[in-house]
């Protein structure tokens, strides 16, 4: 069992490495386009250093961490956005295509995972680099001014958060992309039709108290505009 398994994780690590090296070769054609990426995520990073720079201007505490805990905070974030913005953002983003153009079947006839397939195929070697480096320099700040032991055990408890982070965020945003793909929401229609006149506000399901089974959430008299991307299943207000 246990060599079945390492040949499967090995088989899918030679072909994630695969899609990578396909990834780089298809940017390197056009690297003015790298460049452009680079250059765009640089400056949406330095927007983001401003937070950096009120909290310490501020000698802002929250809950008793210094600003230099906040550094190490940011940092993290900043580390979680570049691994997401590279391995999972694009294709997220195509999944709704994939839905609507029937590349989702094809993949369904593919040796693999489709899960594997849909979530992982493309990946941008460019905007990742920005977050990453930048990020990995304020941990490595605020780590030290933390005085925070560089052990084993801290470096190894350190990359087993960061991979719980990374996961975690997965989870959330592939959830969310499929609940906002057209195809899912018409699904959802025609399993829990909302009333003519109904307006809708939230995406998420709402379970009934003592409910197994969620239902339409509706808002009759809310004054929020109606969109195709922000509509609400769950329970009647009413009913509640």
């Amino acid at each position: 069992m246990a060599i079945r398994m390492f040949r499967i994780m090995r088989k899918y690590v030679t072909l994630y490495g695969m899609f990578i090296k396909n990834c780089l070769i298809a940017q390197m054609e056009f690297r003015s386009n790298f460049m452009m990426s680079l250059l765009v995520e640089s400056v949406y990073l330095l927007a983001k250093l401003l937070y950096v720079l009120v909290v310490f201007r501020t000698d802002l505490h929250v809950d008793g961490i210094p600003p230099e805990g906040l550094l190490l905070f940011l940092g993290m974030h900043t580390v979680v956005t570049g691994i997401y913005m590279g391995m999972f953002f694009t294709n997220f983003t195509n999944i709704s295509e994939y839905i609507k153009d029937g590349r989702l079947d094809l993949m369904l006839t593919k040796p693999v995972s489709l899960q594997f397939m849909a979530s992982l195929r493309y990946v941008d070697l460019a905007l990742p680099i920005p977050d990453i480096v930048v990020g990995l320099v304020m941990i490595g700040i605020g780590w030290h001014a933390m005085d925070i032991p560089l052990t084993l055990l801290q470096l190894g408890g350190f990359m087993l958060l960061l991979l719980v982070a990374v996961v975690i965020t997965y989870c959330l945003m592939i959830i969310r992309r499929c609940c906002h793909s057209g195809s899912f929401k018409q699904v959802l229609r025609r399993r829990w039709p909302i009333p003519p006149g109904t307006r809708t506000i939230s995406p998420w399901p709402f379970i009934r108290p003592g409910s197994a089974e969620s239902e339409p959430l509706s808002f009759r008299y809310s004054s929020l505009p109606i969109s195709d991307q922000c509509f609400c299943w769950g329970s009647s207000i009413g009913s509640m």
